[in-house]
Order: C-alpha cells, then structure tokens, then sequence
C-alpha cells in the first residue's frame, strides 16, 4: 500500500534491533515477528517494508501490554522452573523450515514469574508436527531450562525441579 513508509534495509536494521530490544526484555509477543524479520534485512524488498509496519502499528495499538510477576515469599520452598514449548510445522513458506518458541517461568502456588522467552528457526524441515514439537522442546529445555534451573538452585541453595511441556492445540 502507498500508505506504507519506505524504509529500505538500513533503516529496518534499526528498526528490528529495536524490536529485538523489546521482545528480549519486556515483550515476549513481539520475538517471532522479531526473529522473523530479522531473516530478511540482507535482502529487503517492498513487502517486507509493510511488514515491518504492521508490527510497529500492533507495538501501537498494545502499549498496554507488558509482564505481570505474581510472587509470594512463602513459595520460596516450593519453586520450581517450568519450560514450555511450540513450534510451527512448516511455518515457513519459502523453505518449510519450522519456527521454535519457549517460556521458561518461575512457578509455585501463588508464584507466577517470567524468566525467559525467545523463537528461533529450527535447523532442518520436519516430517511431522510431532518431530517439530520434539525439537522444539529438546531446544527449550537445553537452551533455556536447564540453564535457568542452574541458575535458580544458586540462588535458592537447593534443588529446583525442572518441568517441560509442549503447548497443546
């Protein structure tokens, strides 16, 4: 559309690392358009200059949004790390490679807390939804679950369970 500022790569590099920026530290949503986008900077063309723009119109209009940490001291016995897990079979058109994406959180009984997030592109095509959800799981808990458990039972000086899913439906 003619509404659609033109940006060229340089501008959308710096673009992207801001939204990079935002999705690493406060805004979770915005990593797989993020991580997406970022795919395409060395080689821009028009299209992907309206795609940049529509995530800054969504980054607009949810302002709002943001993380919520619910945490009781009382947990502190009962904290344990959770991981969860989604892919995207095929997600990508061009070469049907899948999308990874994780959450790992702190959690106990009224303790709900973020700890890390992030997408990234799987490094072969699946044959099935089933292989790709196994990879991204097998991703989640080696990249972001077993390093945040380390890090939590330091913090804690005890042991912390570990607990993966795969998202469902």
């Amino acid at each position: 559309p003619s509404f659609v500022p033109i940006l060229g790569s340089k501008a959308a590099s710096v673009w992207n690392g801001k939204i990079l920026w935002l999705a690493r530290g406060t805004r979770p949503d915005l990593a797989f358009a993020a991580q997406r986008i970022g795919r395409r900077i060395s080689t821009w063309v028009r299209a992907d200059d309206a795609v940049l723009f529509r995530i800054m119109r969504y980054l607009k209009n949810t302002a709002n949004l943001g993380l919520v940490f619910m945490a009781s001291p009382s947990d502190a016995g009962s904290l344990f790390v959770s991981v969860y897990a989604d892919s995207d079979h095929c997600g990508e058109i061009s070469d049907t490679v899948s999308t990874s994406g994780y959450a790992t959180f702190a959690r106990a009984e009224a303790t709900w807390c973020a700890l890390d997030w992030g997408a990234k592109r799987q490094g072969s095509t699946s044959r099935n939804t089933t292989e790709a959800e196994t990879c991204s799981l097998n991703s989640a808990v080696f990249l972001a679950g077993i390093p945040t458990q380390g890090i939590v039972e330091e913090v804690l000086r005890r042991p912390v369970r570990l607990i993966a899913a795969v998202k469902k439906g």
